[in-house]
C-alpha cells in the first residue's frame, strides 16, 4: 500500500457476491484510489489486531465477502433498535 493511493484490483459482483476483474480494466490492472494517511494507518491498526482472510480481505462477512447491500442492512437494523447504539 503507498502512502496516498490504496490499490484495488477487483471488486466484488454485485449479484454473485464473489470478486471479479474490475469494470472497464483488462484482468490484472488495478486503480488507484486517493487514501488519506488516517485511513491508511487505521486500515493497517485493523490488520495488525485482527488480521485477514486466507484471500487477504480485511472485512467480510461469517459467510463470505462483505458487501454494501449487508452493510445496508446493518445500518438499517440500528436505526430500527437505537439501543443497539
Amino acid at each position: 500500500m503507498a502512502d496516498d493511493v490504496y490499490r484495488v484490483h477487483e471488486q466484488i459482483h454485485s449479484n454473485t457476491h464473489k470478486p471479479r476483474k474490475l469494470k472497464h480494466h483488462k484482468a490484472g490492472e488495478f486503480r488507484e484510489v486517493p487514501l488519506p494517511r488516517s485511513v491508511r494507518e487505521e486500515m493497517e491498526r485493523y490488520e495488525e489486531k485482527h488480521g485477514t482472510t486466507k484471500e487477504g480481505c480485511l472485512l467480510c462477512s461469517p459467510s463470505g465477502y462483505y458487501t454494501e447491500p449487508m452493510e445496508r442492512h446493518r445500518v438499517q437494523r440500528l436505526f430500527r433498535d437505537p439501543r443497539r447504539w
